[in-house]
């Protein structure tokens, strides 16, 4: 039987994106969630998942220390909370900051597991697990650890602010997490360029162990059980096995308050949008192909980049510490990385040309409504509110929208399509959408004829792009105009390869009930 898979997706993405469009056209901010949340701050998905689920910072049910998770599914915001953390110091920039899925969520009971940063009632960054309930796939585990959670680590932070949040999966199994460099103003206690300590920086941690699955005894790192329980250090992290104090979670340093990174879910790329003190807002770009299956000191290696802060806010020297760098002979970069993309809080600068005060980091778009946004970076300002799209093939910018509203984050859901949170007590969930009339839409049901295939909405038999519930003759699969036993045997092949186009009654999995609805298409008239 065949699963739904995101190999699906994959396949798809892979066709749509050899290049970057010219120019995003078409396009407009649709409201998804108008009302119901208590600021939103962010928005994920596990794959192959219609449901979208939503952070809340703070204030859930009223309750200033309590954040949760909400559900949108079936187009309405579910009344119960996925999640609910009490004990939160939700201040400021405080709260529930960060939430992913293992990236087998959805394959197997053993993956559904959840990874959250928040910040606790001591204002310390907490990284946690969590877990679905068995029962119930709407709704955590409460039994799970202690109070529906069990504990990586604590980072405490000497001020309120800059503390990152983020957490995601990369390609490579491991989970990231983005830390602020501790808060106040100016790096007071010059933690960016510090490597002896965890904060302005990005981590990196094994959270399956080596079966790959977690939730087992060997998630615990064998050298050090009691102070890493649940996760380990990846052995190719660039400060492992370095003589002198370094933080061997660490990734990369000399970063202020990395506030929403992703991975490109295509290539692997990673970028880091990290928010400036008082002149420049900047993206940093790492290629995937520099953290895979490489070790410190090979060619390409990224691992031990210093992005510059506090010494450097983008390309700007702040006159402010200096660079630090560890030993020459680890192999490591003796160099800081400027961004790949910066704008300023005044004057201008190419490519945006545009000013702000606070970035918040979005994703490269990889879904299927838009075409044209295929591989443009889409990113915002916190401030002032403006949403813009950025092409790393050509270096082009453009503005997309305008909104007037305070963007706190960006999010995809499981089929990439691109979201846009917006805060405050009363804060919304937007999604960037192809303008309607636009696009090819046979059905009528509001979306691209190519994506009702892709979501498995619709089924396209003889794979000629066009749903099958719009064409009056499915069963010619080899389109050869005639309803013959030629097209029985091709539907056979595609039956007993488990392809997705078999799987007529569209209920995730090629199985007999597909093959005698088949056989009653066969054997009925063209319409």
């Amino acid at each position: 039987m065949l699963n739904k898979s995101s190999s699906l997706v994959v396949a798809c993405l892979a066709g749509l994106a050899a290049s970057a469009s010219a120019q995003v056209t078409n396009v407009s901010l649709q409201v998804v969630v108008p009302s119901g949340l208590a600021r939103p701050l962010f928005v994920n998905a596990p794959a192959n998942d219609a449901r979208l689920f939503i952070v809340e910072q703070r204030g859930f049910q009223a309750v200033s220390n309590r954040a949760g998770i909400r559900i949108y599914s079936g187009g309405a915001l579910l009344p119960n909370p996925y999640f609910v953390l009490n004990g939160v110091t939700t201040g400021s920039e405080q709260g529930l900051l960060g939430f992913a899925f293992h990236p087998r969520y959805t394959e197997a009971p053993q993956y559904r597991y959840f990874w959250i940063n928040y910040t606790n009632s001591s204002g310390t960054t907490v990284i946690a697990r969590g877990r679905v309930d068995p029962n119930n796939p709407d709704q955590y585990d409460p039994t799970f650890g202690t109070a529906g959670l069990q504990t990586l680590f604590t980072i405490a932070q000497p001020f309120t602010n800059h503390n990152g949040g983020w957490v995601e999966f990369g390609p490579d199994g491991y989970l990231y997490i983005s830390t602020g460099d501790g808060g106040s103003a100016n790096d007071p206690q010059g933690n960016g360029q510090n490597m002896n300590t965890a904060l302005g920086k990005l981590l990196r941690i094994d959270v399956d162990g080596p079966d790959n699955i977690p939730g087992n005894a060997d998630d615990a790192d064998p050298t050090n059980p009691t102070g890493r329980p649940y996760h380990r250090i990846p052995n190719n992290n660039p400060f492992v096995g370095l003589t002198g104090s370094f933080v061997t979670s660490i990734w990369a340093y000399g970063l202020r308050n990395p506030w929403r990174n992703s991975f490109d879910r295509l290539t692997g790329d990673l970028w880091i949008a990290d928010v400036g003190q008082n002149a420049r807002e900047e993206v940093n770009y790492e290629a995937a192909s520099d953290r895979l299956n490489l070790q410190r000191g090979q060619p390409g290696y990224a691992g031990g980049r210093n992005y510059g802060w506090v010494p450097f806010e983008g390309t700007l020297a702040t006159g402010l510490g200096s660079l630090q760098f560890p030993p020459p002979a680890s192999g490591l970069p003796q160099a800081r990385v400027d961004p790949i993309l910066q704008y300023p809080h005044s004057g201008i600068l190419p490519p945006t040309n545009e000013v702000g005060c606070s970035i918040t980091g979005g994703s490269v778009y990889r879904g299927c409504a838009i075409p044209s946004m295929q591989g443009w970076y889409i990113f915002g300002d916190y401030c002032n509110g403006w949403v813009g799209a950025y092409n790393r093939q050509t270096g082009a910018y453009q503005r997309l929208f305008a909104t007037g509203l305070l963007i706190t984050s960006f999010g995809e859901d499981a089929y990439g399509e691109i979201y846009v949170v917006t805060g405050g007590s009363s804060g919304t969930v937007r999604k960037i959408v192809p303008t309607p009339g636009s696009f090819p839409d046979c059905n009528s049901n509001g979306q691209r004829d190519s994506c009702d295939i892709l979501r498995r909405v619709s089924n396209d038999l003889n794979a000629n792009a066009l749903p099958d519930e719009c064409e009056g003759c499915e069963q010619d699969i080899n389109q050869d105009g005639v309803v013959d036993f030629n097209d029985f045997l091709d539907y056979l092949n595609l039956f007993n390869a488990a392809n997705p186009r078999a799987d007529i009654n569209l209920d995730g999995v090629v199985d007999f009930n597909d093959l005698l609805e088949f056989l009653n298409l066969f054997n009925g008239p063209c319409t």
